[in-house]
């Protein structure tokens, strides 16, 4: 270690320190070190509280949540500061025990040491010229992390103590280091998104998000999915009103979040051009880590009885929501899981931790294994009605110290384990929540660490259950944009809670996000918060972790482009078939949609005649890419008209169409059949004509613009020639035409027809010349 690690305490609290402890494990045998000095460890400190003392500096492990460590401790005795080495050790979810005591001469420096051989465990401590044996444990058979830690008990004392020349003499860890990179790869499979939904009861029930969609804004600056909750309610209020109609209802608790409200939410994601992503709560309200009731209908029934119903009412809701016409792609399978689901939770339905084994060995053989037959039954029922949707399981541990991060990997393994059908490890990432942060509450992990430590931290959770087989979701992340009802620190890298250090927190995290094989995804936590605004429309809630408010996106929201330039829809080439048209005749307009930007843009393009509205069509069209939009119309009276497709203009004629006779014959006046006529001139809007006699030598031409024509006829054997015509609306018009035979070519007057003057002559000398020939034989003969 380069750096010296100082924790000081604070004067303002009964018990104030800090532990802070590896982001990586040892993973077989180890010998790590390390000294400490004191500052402030002497003075006056007392307390009307039992026992006060300073663990003035410790150095310990943790495996799957238990804690064994050594310690110096400082408490006042009879006058004088009595100091001593302790071991203390902390089963997971457990009590505090004392293993070994000892009274030490007091002293302001010193060293520990821990060495692991086998599963045998030495702590031990520098006696100022070797390192003495303190404490030997047994059966440390898993990987273990590493923590130095300083504590005032009962004191409001403040001292500080510095940890120096932390030293590895041996020992692999399972370290991975994080690479940063700055610029965001060309990443298409990294699902990016958020969750909305308290914004549907603010719309209908509050006074805010009238006119505005937090879709839409995220849909435009890159978004790509919809997160949306789900609880097991059903109203029947809200499914017997129309939706237009919701407002005009007085509120209820249960509508939030019940079927028919997430239905809106799920709508309207899906028109903004969202996929979407649902959150089963199981349960008649919100659950979250540590609280998992099950809905009234399910309490009390047994492990399979609750497997069959979880698997009955995530089917119908699929089935439900696909007969409304939502595609439902992905499915989280409960929110925050890992301590358990449906009551099914230590204390609640599983008997307490009784210490016997270790506590991840404990939830592994009980909780756990009952939470794989729920979640496989919840599962079955998506995949019986929708077998390629996808499923994640939703934990929260990260930020939370080791041994809740322990429990969170082990979750994932055991639901492996136990061949739970899951696609992706979602997991929260620490955020401060303005309901219970308060000036003694424990500081905010991301607060204490600058941004390399904390992305190393979080690269160094996502890779173990990665390594699983599971890509990890970050499910829900979220930072202030302001400090109202925030008492947390903000994190050293963004050192305001301001939407610009929001947005820049944003973009970090989805550098790192896109930047790391390992994630597959990550979403904002309601993006839709705001000052005044929750799930209950009358309650105020002093929330500022918001990324879109119903005035407008905040910067933050535009990190999702990732680097990307937005969706830029132009349209171009308006076209407009015919511009002269027969009433009730179809017209075909048609007009190129070009996207000059990166992400996928959707717009509505209105075709609208003389100002009104004839027809509209959503299109979306790929970043780069360009699409034809057609719309086919009719018009029944005769006039001109003026189009518009957004900002291109056009026009067409509709009139009382005519018909034209075409008769053709030779100069003998006989019909001409199978003659070609074509038409060589014609008015504007008309389509050039064309056609074949018949065997009476006539063509006919039906729906014709009115206006002056000229045809001609061309057939083997005759001169082309042409006729005119006038056609007027709702009129016939006849044209005839006449065909002379063609002239055969000669060199001078008369001749044979059809052949030249000189061929003629040629021919009667051949005559004469055979003529003498047969004379001169038959005189020869006689």
């Amino acid at each position: 270690m380069n750096k010296n690690i100082t924790i000081t305490s604070s004067p303002a609290h009964d018990v104030s320190g800090s532990q802070e402890t590896s982001t990586w494990k040892f993973t077989a045998d180890f010998d790590v070190q390390v000294e400490y000095v004191g500052d402030g460890w002497g003075g006056e400190y007392s307390s009307n509280k039992d026992n006060p003392h300073l663990d003035a500096a410790g150095m310990g492990i943790e495996m799957e949540g238990s804690t064994w460590s050594i310690n110096l401790s400082i408490k006042p005795w009879n006058g004088y500061k009595q100091y001593a080495l302790r071991l203390d050790h902390v089963p997971a979810g457990g009590e505090w025990t004392m293993l070994n005591y000892a009274e030490e001469a007091p002293s302001a420096s010193g060293g520990f040491r821990i060495v692991r051989a086998g599963t045998n465990v030495e702590f031990r401590y520098y006696t100022g010229s070797q390192w003495g044996v303190f404490y030997t444990q047994k059966g440390i058979d898993k990987p273990v992390s590493l923590f130095l830690t300083a504590t005032s008990v009962f004191t409001n004392h403040t001292f500080s103590t510095v940890f120096k020349n932390l030293i590895v003499n041996s020992g692999k860890t399972d370290y991975i280091p994080l690479i940063w990179k700055d610029t965001f790869p060309n990443r298409g499979d990294l699902m990016v998104g958020g969750l909305a939904t308290e914004y549907i009861a603010q719309k209908f029930w509050g006074s805010l998000w009238k006119d505005t969609n937090p879709w839409t804004a995220l849909k435009e600056n890159g978004g790509e999915w919809a997160r949306v909750w789900l609880t097991n309610i059903q109203s029947k209020q809200l499914s017997e009103t129309p939706v237009s109609k919701w407002n005009t209802l007085d509120w209820s608790d249960d509508f939030w979040c019940c079927r028919e409200y997430s239905e809106e939410c799920l709508r309207e994601a899906r028109d903004a051009g969202l996929r979407l992503d649902l959150i089963f709560f199981f349960g008649d309200k919100d659950n979250s880590w540590g609280v998992q009731d099950a809905p009234a209908a399910w309490r009390g029934l047994s492990v399979a009885e609750t497997a069959a119903a979880m698997e009955n009412f995530t089917y119908s809701t699929a089935k439900y929501y696909q007969s409304k016409g939502l595609n439902i792609e992905m499915y989280e399978m409960g929110d925050e899981i890992d301590q358990g689901l449906c009551d099914f939770l230590v204390g609640d339905r599983v008997p307490a931790y009784n210490g016997s084994v270790t506590y991840i060995e404990y939830m592994r053989s009980t909780v756990w294994k009952i939470e794989a037959q729920l979640l496989n039954g919840a599962i079955a029922g998506v995949h019986r009605a929708n077998p390629d949707a996808e499923i994640v399981l939703h934990t929260a541990g990260l930020g939370y110290g080791t041994s809740a991060e322990e429990v969170e990997l082990e979750f994932f393994r055991s639901m492996v384990d136990e061949g739970v059908d899951f696609d992706y490890a979602g997991i929260t990432h620490p955020y401060p929540d303005p309901c219970s942060a308060h000036p003694d509450a424990a500081p905010w992990l991301p607060s204490q660490c600058a941004n390399h430590m904390w992305f190393q931290h979080m690269n160094q959770t996502i890779s173990p259950i990665a390594r699983l087989g599971k890509k990890v979701m970050i499910s829900e992340a979220i930072y202030p944009n302001s400090r109202e009802g925030i008492y947390c620190d903000p994190m050293p890298d963004y050192p305001s809670f301001t939407p610009e250090s929001q947005a820049a927190w944003l973009r970090d995290q989805l550098l790192f996000a896109s930047n790391n094989e390992n994630v597959a995804g990550w979403f904002y936590y309601d993006i839709d918060h705001q000052p005044g605004m929750s799930y209950n429309p009358a309650a105020l809630w002093s929330d500022t972790f918001g990324i879109v408010r119903d005035d407008g996106p905040l910067p933050a929201i535009r990190e999702f482009l990732m680097g990307r330039s937005p969706a830029n829809l132009e349209l171009v080439d308006l076209k407009v078939k015919p511009t002269q048209s027969e009433a009730g005749k179809p017209l075909n307009i048609s007009v190129k949609v070009r996207n000059t930007g990166d992400i996928e843009g959707t717009k509505t393009l209105d075709l609208k005649v003389n100002g009104v509205t004839k027809a509209s069509k959503k299109v979306t069209v790929e970043g780069g890419a360009e699409t034809t939009v057609s719309f086919t119309i009719s018009e029944g009276n005769p006039g001109s008209y003026s189009l518009t497709v957004g900002s291109l203009s056009g026009g067409f004629t509709i009139t009382t169409m005519g018909s034209i006779k075409v008769t053709v014959m030779d100069v003998a006046g006989n019909p001409a059949s199978g003659v070609s006529v074509s038409s060589k001139a014609q008015p504007t809007g008309q389509t050039p004509l064309a056609g074949t006699t018949d065997a009476t030598g006539v063509v006919i031409f039906s729906g014709v613009v009115p206006g002056s024509y000229t045809f001609g006829g061309s057939a083997k054997g005759y001169v082309d020639s042409t006729a005119s015509c006038t056609v007027a609306g709702g009129a016939s018009a006849e044209a005839k035409i006449v065909l002379q035979a063609s002239t055969p070519q000669s060199t001078g007057g008369g001749g044979v027809p059809g052949y030249p003057y000189g061929s003629a002559l040629l021919g009667i000398a051949v005559c004469v010349v055979g003529l003498a020939v047969l004379r001169r034989r038959a005189r020869t003969s006689s």
